[in-house]
């Protein structure tokens, strides 16, 4: 799934001699540097957490890092590091939603060079939890280190990666530049349908237990590494959905378990606690179903999915029902004859 950011900018102030002229004609004419997206309408800013999981539009809530690198001669993946840092806190600027789809910094203007090029870079979101490792880009691209997922199911963060734009000038209009977002994480999601006519069920909690890397860095080429899958146990509590008779994502967005691409997840099980009532009757049963994420099977194909992989979200869907009343057919064990003789 992809995210787009549009990067839009135009100078079209002259140059004068003086430092304090120069700054007053930008201010006056030169447009400044901002970013757009498709989505206009203004939002109250949060803290956002969960799967990025609405087309290809970014939250407005949410906030970005952009890299930018100037330089004389076109660079590429392999030259970043030989252009120099544009933004003037160094090396990446945390933009903020403003208003009618400006995307901005907080506090600073800033304006296309009149020459040279400007490459860019971007990471989602700005803020990574606390001891969640660290997002760079250098030659050759993206690395990021030490990243640690979340123990809290409902405060995960899609973590995304731009593709770089490259020896971007000064447009002539106010064009606008794409940079396209990718997920480097795995997006958990569970999904649940009733097959029953005599029931009704809820969804009370959804624990996912067994074998976890929940820390583990990432190279240039989106490939993760670990030190090892340690006993985790991920629980959702106060679920409280109430299934229906078409398959529905019931744990997903925020609540979705974004997690690190690995290998080796046969093991790892998950539980529902469920809640069972008997339709028309305040007879209900509460019970724990577990099942492996080996055993469910791929829809439309065959097998089961071995592995989580980058930007991939796989959804787990449950079929709950088919039950069947309980009917009495009783017999009778004949007797057995026992015949006694005697003689008188």
């Amino acid at each position: 799934m992809k995210k787009f950011m549009l990067f839009a900018a135009a100078a079209s102030a002259a140059l004068v001699g003086c430092v304090n002229d120069e700054q007053m004609e930008m201010a006056q004419e030169a447009k400044k540097v901002s970013f757009d997206t498709p989505v206009m309408a203004t939002q109250t800013r949060a803290n956002v957490k969960g799967e990025m999981n609405n087309g290809t539009t970014y939250n407005t809530n949410e906030n970005f890092v952009v890299y930018a690198k100037k330089s004389s001669e076109e660079l590429t993946m392999d030259t970043w590091t030989s252009g120099t840092n544009f933004w003037k806190d160094g090396e990446g600027l945390t933009v903020t939603y403003k208003n009618a789809g400006d995307w901005e910094h907080a506090s600073d203007v800033y304006y296309w060079p009149k020459d040279g090029y400007l490459s860019f870079a971007a990471y989602s979101p700005a803020a990574l939890d606390a001891n969640g490792g660290t997002v760079t880009y250098g030659n050759g691209g993206w690395v990021v280190t030490d990243f640690k997922v979340n123990s809290t199911v409902g405060n995960q963060i899609d973590l995304m990666v731009s593709e770089p734009v490259m020896n971007q000038t000064e447009p002539n209009t106010e064009t606008a530049v794409t940079i396209d977002f990718k997920h480097v994480l795995s997006s958990i999601v569970f999904s649940v349908i009733e097959n029953d006519d005599n029931h009704s069920y809820q969804i009370n909690s959804v624990t996912v237990n067994g074998n976890i890397a929940m820390t583990g860095s990432m190279n240039n080429s989106l490939q993760w590494g670990h030190n090892g899958q340690t006993a985790t146990t991920l629980t959702k509590n106060n679920v409280n959905y109430k299934v229906l008779t078409t398959a529905t994502e019931f744990l997903n967005g925020e609540n979705a378990m974004l997690l690190i691409p690995q290998t080796g997840i046969g093991d790892v099980e998950v539980t529902l606690n469920i809640t069972r009532t008997a339709d028309g009757t305040n007879v209900t049963e509460t019970y724990d179903k577990t099942v492996k994420f080996s055993e469910f099977a791929i829809s439309g194909g065959s097998g089961s999915v071995t592995e989580w992989q980058v930007g991939k979200r796989y959804v787990y869907n449950f079929t709950i029902g088919g039950t069947k009343k309980i009917f009495f057919a009783p017999t009778v064990t004949n007797w057995e004859t026992v015949t006694l003789n005697v003689e008188i």
